[in-house]
């Protein structure tokens, strides 16, 4: 059984007749007979925790391997675009060296609350001007340096991602 995107797609039809001809080869005096399935997009697993991220519609990743580029500078450029043509728009500052976001946004008082729902604790995320922002700059200290490696910040901004209660974004940058 081949599976293709279109059975009627010619280069199906030309992969199912050299499989006829290979496996006739391979075994002469048998039936062969292959077969073309439309196929689909694999079924999704169940995701594993309860997360509030399926309802965001899509994400926007702004990166760089080197710091000091304007990363941070476009994200809040294109959240202000993307929330003055209509969209709900949330940023997720995942910068554990310097998080900017509080600091650009006016928002660097901001102490997190935290929400209970179906038995989950949430962390309601800072809102500014129609966008929701969850930092690790609500986290600490200004004045405090921050040193983590591997999984302690790959478990924050897991948290930070699947714990914050976005509430249905078209755009997480």
């Amino acid at each position: 059984v081949l599976r293709f995107a279109k059975a009627r797609d010619p280069f199906a039809v030309k992969i199912k007749n050299q499989a006829e001809s290979l496996l006739r080869e391979a075994f002469p005096g048998a039936e062969v007979l292959v077969v073309i399935k439309e196929g689909g997009a694999a079924p999704r697993p169940e995701p594993k925790l309860k997360t509030t991220t399926g309802g965001i519609a899509r994400v926007i990743a702004v990166a760089s391997g080197k710091g000091g580029v304007g990363k941070s500078t476009v994200t809040a450029n294109l959240a202000v675009t993307l929330r003055d043509m209509g969209y709900s728009v949330g940023i997720l500052d995942a910068d554990i060296y310097g998080p900017s976001m509080p600091k650009m946004f006016g928002v660097e008082g901001y102490t997190p609350q935290a929400i209970l729902r179906d038995e989950q604790e949430y962390i309601l995320p800072a809102e500014t001007g129609g966008i929701k922002i969850a930092s690790i700059g609500f986290f600490i200290s200004p004045d405090d340096a921050l040193i983590w490696r591997g999984p302690m910040a790959t478990t924050a901004l897991k948290q930070l991602l699947h714990q914050t209660l976005w509430e249905g974004l078209d755009y997480l940058l």
